[in-house]
């Protein structure tokens, strides 16, 4: 059996590991197990601030700037399903990446069109990752494909930061079957 850590006195426990969150408040959202939650709602704006550090504030599909204007959208690699989950790795940074498109749901940029209209096509590239066992099923596993460059990297679900794959190549190269 596991035993999770007891909290100190005054702090607040992360409700994915039941450890301290970091730093000296409540207010503390990123704990190092890699779970983006405060004590109850996930903080949206941190998570976008994060994601658009590790992306250098530009589409992670296509490269496409973003900013004032047009921010690009959070999209969850692995889906939340039908009235959303209580899985804690849900918003983790392995699991979420920042895109091109409508942020009023509409299918638009990449989020919509490379995304949504082709999921085989996106699964291969690892833009979603399927639910289930194994490390198929792992986002912090499953390397993505940044398309405008081509390099293959996985996502680090604690720091801000491109890792490169687990599986050897690090760039990817189309075959007749996905162009």
């Amino acid at each position: 059996m596991t035993t999770r850590p007891h909290p100190q006195p005054g702090t607040t426990a992360c409700r994915a590991c039941g450890g301290t969150l970091p730093g000296d408040g409540p207010n503390e959202t990123v704990c190092r197990c890699g779970s983006m939650w405060e004590t109850s709602e996930p903080d949206w704006r941190t998570i976008r601030h994060r994601l658009a550090l590790r992306a250098g504030h530009a589409c992670e599909i296509c490269g496409a700037t973003l900013g004032p204007g047009r921010e690009g959208t959070v999209h969850h690699r692995q889906p939340r399903g039908m009235g959303g989950t209580r899985r804690h790795t849900i918003h983790s940074l392995a699991n979420l990446m920042l895109l091109c498109g409508g942020r009023l749901g509409g299918i638009t940029g990449c989020h919509g069109l490379r995304v949504e209209l082709d999921r085989a096509a996106a699964q291969a590239l690892g833009w979603i990752v399927p639910h289930g066992g194994g490390p198929d099923a792992d986002p912090r596993r499953v390397p993505i494909v940044l398309w405008h460059s081509g390099r293959r990297v996985r996502l680090d679900d604690v720091e801000a930061t491109y890792l490169p794959p687990l599986d050897g190549p690090a760039y990817y190269i189309p075959t007749l079957e996905t162009v």
